[in-house]
């Protein structure tokens, strides 16, 4: 291998480039776990920048996540997070949340999640109770102002953009905890509704509306009413999986 030629030279600059398009490769193969071992071997070789470095182990933890290493993804997340600010942190720490949340490491996520909650100043509930009153109290402001109709897409902020993506990633809170996944996807729709953003109403109605097969199934035209406006959302947001997401929901809900 050439990478490792350029390291037996005592090139490690040239070993660790090398490394990492071999990386590259083995990724758009879907070789992930090759991929990301190659990603880790291009980072001990040491990339001679700290931008290659920062970008070394976001590739990395992106293929350990495909390659459904969690545990190792979110450590990768973590690292690089440790190396930036601001927004930028807060991103990676909520992509390190969501693979521990996703990998069943629940309490770590729950955790991780609670911090860029912090971050991104929203609070979430410390127990079920306060959980389950303060979903009570959103579905009242949802039925109140209603479920919200498409409308022309607006560009969102940096700041909006991070929030509606922590959102999202905090509905993984069910995996270890249907109550806060509950209270989360709710939030979650006030949040896309607010920013007016169609893709992520669509995400958080798809989700709103299996939680009601699971919580309320009689309520068939609610649910139906649900899904019908997620769709329309998902199709003005021009992101066909939303609509095969609403479409294996609206089964599963029907199921009950």
């Amino acid at each position: 291998r050439s990478s490792d030629l350029f390291e037996g030279a005592g090139q490690l600059p040239e070993a660790a480039r090398y490394a990492a398009l071999a990386a590259e490769r083995a990724e758009g193969g879907m070789a992930f776990d090759r991929a990301a071992e190659l990603y880790k071997r291009a980072l001990e070789l040491g990339p001679p920048t700290a931008p290659e470095r920062h970008a070394h182990l976001i590739a990395m933890a992106e293929a350990f996540g495909n390659a459904g290493r969690a545990k190792e993804a979110a450590d990768a997340y973590l690292r690089a997070a440790a190396g930036v600010t601001g927004h930028q942190a807060t991103d990676l720490r909520r992509c390190a949340a969501q693979e521990l949340m996703q990998g069943g490491y629940a309490s770590e996520g729950d955790a991780l999640m609670r911090r860029v909650f912090a971050e991104v100043s929203v609070k979430i509930p410390e127990t079920h109770a306060k959980a389950m009153l303060d979903y009570a109290l959103m579905q009242g402001r949802v039925r109140l102002s209603g479920l919200p109709e498409p409308s022309p897409a607006g560009a969102l902020s940096p700041e909006e953009r991070l929030l509606l993506d922590v959102g999202r990633t905090s509905t993984y809170l069910a995996v270890g905890d249907p109550i806060f996944g509950v209270w989360a996807g709710t939030k979650y729709l006030l949040l896309a509704r607010a920013a007016g953003d169609p893709a992520h109403i669509a995400w958080a109605l798809a989700l709103e509306g299996y939680n009601f097969t699971v919580l309320s199934p009689k309520s068939e035209t609610r649910i139906a009413r649900i899904f019908a406006v997620a769709s329309e959302h998902a199709k003005r947001a021009g992101i066909p999986e939303i609509e095969g997401v609403i479409a294996t929901n609206d089964g599963i809900g029907f199921s009950f």
